[in-house]
């Protein structure tokens, strides 16, 4: 079955369409672009048809498809068929995000722009492993994230928390006529825009990043580009007791034990100017 990206676009596309577009392209994935007014589903007699599409769009966008498909009789047997899954992002417009995630859920959530008492963040393990390698991680997001952001108040909702602090959710999935959506309170990532820093440093760019690549990586495991080797990440950390013992500590993650891996391995020491590969 063929892994395709439709993204959708209003009337007059978005720069958040453009960003989308770009984050395709770069992780290699083949995509086409439509309007939205123009989306139709493939009528029930073409249930031979093997192609099966992840929908890409902003959340304001999506809404015109919503509307269309519950005025129309289509087969919803057959929407869940055709549509793999769907991705919805943020175009800076919370009012739209917050109407068309709360008609997803079927309960109203509602959106608040930043969370600075929510200090850490936890990605989900979920049971489909869609947050990938950085799924069941904690994360202490940059303070400027945090403050600028918008976020679901997700409190007592059926969404699931994909990255999540307390009652506050940047990435939700949901489930709506039997197709898994997944959403981001954030704007995507530019990626053509310019580093401020001399790293690109995952705590400032948490909530634009992680939602978009973990999507693509889980939905286009074929299609997007992959290495031909398998790379293991080991860390070697050293810790001090309660007993004030230095304890060496060693984790493998990213690789079966049954494969075989290339390692590249460095030492850090106190004086970063002093670590050795």
């Amino acid at each position: 079955m063929q892994e395709k990206a439709l993204l959708l676009t209003g009337e007059r596309p978005l720069v958040a369409d453009r960003s989308a577009e770009r984050v395709l392209e770069f992780f290699g994935v083949p995509s086409r672009r439509q309007s939205a007014m123009d989306f139709r589903l493939p009528e029930s007699s073409s249930r031979a048809n093997n192609s099966n599409y992840r929908l890409v769009c902003a959340a304001r966008t999506f809404a015109q498809v919503m509307e269309a498909l519950q005025k129309a009789p289509y087969d919803w047997n057959g929407f869940s068929r055709q549509i793999h899954s769907v991705f919805l992002y943020s175009n800076g417009d919370p009012v739209a995000l917050s109407n068309v995630v709360s008609q997803l859920s079927g309960a109203t959530i509602s959106i608040r722009k930043g969370a600075r008492t929510h200090v850490q963040w936890s990605i989900a393990d979920d049971p489909d492993g869609v947050c990938g390698a950085m799924r069941g991680l904690r994360v202490r997001p940059a303070a400027t994230a945090l403050s600028s952001c918008d976020f679901f108040d997700v409190n007592g909702c059926s969404a699931t928390p994909l990255i999540a602090a307390g009652e506050k959710a940047a990435f939700l999935k949901l489930t709506w006529r039997g197709v898994p959506f997944f959403v981001s309170s954030v704007p995507l990532l530019d990626i053509d825009a310019e580093l401020t820093t001399q790293n690109f440093d995952i705590r400032d760019h948490l909530f634009s990043a992680v939602p978009t690549v973990s999507y693509i990586r889980w939905a286009f495991p074929n299609s997007s580009w992959n290495t031909t080797e398998t790379s293991a990440c080991l860390v070697i950390d050293d810790l001090i007791d309660t007993a004030g013992t230095l304890v060496k500590t060693a984790a493998v993650s990213g690789v079966d034990t049954d494969e075989e891996f290339h390692l590249g391995a460095f030492e850090l020491r106190e004086n970063p100017a002093q670590s050795e590969k």
